[in-house]
């Protein structure tokens, strides 16, 4: 099944909450994820059951928001000690078999937000990140969020012995995401591991934030890209 996941940092409110909400329809993504949203989770939940029909809203405590068109099974919050914290949240998706037959396969999505705190090492807070998602090794795992830390980081070691960068993989052109208007770092990403294909990345321009918005098209897959198959 093909899936396009939004994933933003939304922490510097530049423009409207109309302005925010008007990018992420032109995108048009079955899973949006935001991370420092405080400044609109106090708007209504009518508002956002209002603007996004079909959609299920889930927001949490940190600043998390989550609008998503596929069903979710269960969520849990957990932390990277001072260094950040991470959301995460089991999805299901039909994912397409030989002839007109599917069936429902559980994925888990990784919503991360690492600290900007410029005297602490980021290597902690990415090697805890590796060590949750090794546990999910034998399941499709989706990981998005601000890492505070460039993708070419060794920090990130841990990490892509599991997962690709989706970027990496499938994007094209500039890869910078902060800050606005004229980044130089790329902060914001999509990881994804072999059980899904990335058909393609983009890190979209807008005025709207501080980062750009990150988006990826992907295939989620019943096996692995290493033909192991899924339990």
């Amino acid at each position: 099944m093909p899936i396009r996941v939004l994933f933003w940092n939304v922490g510097d409110e530049l423009w409207s909450i109309g302005s925010m909400v008007q990018e992420i329809k032109r995108v048009d993504a079955d899973l949006v994820a935001l991370v420092e949203a405080e400044s609109y989770l106090s708007t209504e939940q009518e508002f956002w059951k209002n603007t996004f029909p079909g959609y299920r809203f889930q927001t949490g405590k940190n600043g998390f928001m989550l609008l998503s068109r596929l069903p979710t099974t269960a969520s849990e919050y957990g932390n990277f000690g001072r260094m950040g914290r991470y959301l995460k949240i089991n999805l299901k998706a039909d994912v397409s078999q030989s002839g007109a037959s599917s069936i429902s396969e559980a994925f888990v999505v990784y919503l991360v937000d690492i600290n900007s705190d410029i005297l602490r090492s980021r290597k902690e807070a990415l090697q805890k990140l590796a060590e949750e998602v090794a546990q999910e090794k034998e399941n499709p795992v989706l990981i998005v969020g601000d890492f505070n830390t460039p993708g070419d980081s060794v920090h990130f070691n841990p990490l892509r012995k599991l997962c690709r960068n989706s970027f990496e993989q499938a994007g094209e052109g500039y890869n910078a995401t902060w800050p606005l208007p004229l980044p130089v770092l790329d902060l914001d990403a999509i990881w994804v591991n072999s059980f899904f294909q990335v058909s393609s990345s983009e890190n979209r321009w807008t005025w709207y934030s501080d980062h750009r918005p990150v988006v990826a098209d992907l295939l989620l897959q019943t096996t692995p890209a290493s033909g192991k198959p899924a339990d």
